[in-house]
């Protein structure tokens, strides 16, 4: 099918959530590379929006696929599933929480989050409905996580969103007092992805953390788009220091399959009931098995050394070609520039896809497997640019 017969197609079948798309579809990818219809090939400096960790077609991770679909897709939660237990066992052991809910996505993977910090205080003390999360902060597009988002745009269209949730800016002491003793939980995310990849300073993630602790709040870290080593080590919060009640991922977890899971402390857990939360698909063998997988390719070939190292040379380069106040960690990364979206489209003439964010940040997000060629491609497509 040609690009134009997918474009009409497109338009007259689709609901139009997305306007008009960059007019370019892909049928094949390998590595850090894609291939247009039109039989073209890009280098991926975005993943997917940091869902294709292992980039694309890695040899092991579809052999191990291929396998699983031979064997089983989906049984249901009325079973135990195996691949399940075996992928909550590896996230408890690489994240250093107890038990692990699994959901779909990042958004139900929040959702469910949200849900148990109502949950805990319903359970465990007086209820408490307050949540208390960061402005530019997003967390996903249901109600609950469109709520959670502090972001006005996603909220107007939608009015009344869901109530108790309070908004504090970013990196601000001052605001932390509304964190108080009827707040059920915080929700940050360390590394702001959706509003320009902006980091939150240690010393007052730390701050926060005391802060939430000293009312008995629990305290929710969104790592759906910087878990499974995005930012150079497992998890974000790791390179924090803090502990969270409960950690959410999603994106890189499954390498391209739809995943998402929750992670929780020993305590959030005895508070969750049967029939409190549930899902048809989650934690399917299938994706479990896609997350194992990713898991095991991750240690099995370094990636999070890799991601470190890669993610220096990237700022390297940036700042050889005088790219200044480069936002982010490892492979997650914002650089300030002027008309990001002209300056994304002037990459893809040159065959490089990386993604933008607002019109003054180009945000890259390439695979882990990510290599010194594929930086110094990138780095000659923006040599051109100047």
């Amino acid at each position: 099918m040609t690009l134009e017969n997918i474009i009409e197609m497109d338009k007259n079948f689709y609901v139009n959530i997305f306007g008009d798309r960059i007019p370019l579809a892909f049928n094949k990818g390998r590595g850090c590379y894609l291939t247009s219809v039109e039989g073209d090939e890009y280098l991926d400096f975005y993943g997917g929006v940091a869902v294709n960790s292992l980039g694309h077609a890695h040899p092991k991770f579809v052999s191990a696929l291929k396998e699983q679909l031979d064997s089983l897709i989906h049984t249901s939660s009325t079973y135990y599933v195996e691949n399940q237990a075996l992928l909550a066992q590896k996230l408890s052991e690489i994240s250093g929480l107890s038990k692990v809910v699994f959901a779909n996505s990042g958004a139900e993977a929040n959702e469910a989050a949200l849900k148990m910090a109502r949950l805990y205080f319903y359970r465990y003390s007086e209820p408490r409905r307050k949540v208390v999360t960061l402005t530019n902060s997003f967390h996903g597009r249901t109600f609950g996580t469109l709520a959670a988002s502090g972001q006005n745009k996603f909220h107007t269209p939608f009015r009344p969103i869901l109530q108790e949730f309070h908004y504090i800016n970013p990196n601000d002491d001052e605001m932390l007092e509304e964190i108080d003793d009827c707040t059920a939980a915080v929700m940050i995310e360390l590394v702001q992805g959706e509003c320009g990849v902006r980091d939150l300073d240690a010393g007052y993630v730390k701050r926060l953390v005391e802060r939430a602790k000293a009312f008995d709040t629990l305290v929710i870290v969104d790592e759906v788009q910087t878990g499974i080593a995005r930012t150079g080590a497992w998890f974000a919060y790791q390179q924090y220091g803090i502990k969270p009640d409960i950690v959410t991922v999603a994106k890189g977890l499954g390498g391209g399959v739809p995943i998402g899971a929750a992670m929780v402390t020993d305590s959030v857990a005895r508070m969750i009931k049967p029939g409190d939360h549930g899902s048809t698909f989650a934690g399917s063998p299938f994706a479990c098995r896609a997350g194992l997988e990713v898991i095991k390719i991750i240690e099995e070939e370094n990636l999070i050394d890799n991601v470190n190292v890669m993610g220096d040379k990237i700022r390297e380069m940036l700042n050889s070609l005088g790219y200044r106040n480069v936002r982010g960690k490892g492979l997650m990364i914002g650089v300030p520039v002027d008309n990001s979206p002209l300056v994304c489209q002037m990459l893809r003439d040159n065959h490089v896809i990386v993604g933008n964010v607002g019109l003054d940040t180009l945000r890259l997000l390439p695979p882990l497997i990510v290599g010194e060629a594929e930086v110094e491609r990138l780095g000659e497509a923006l040599k051109m640019l100047s």
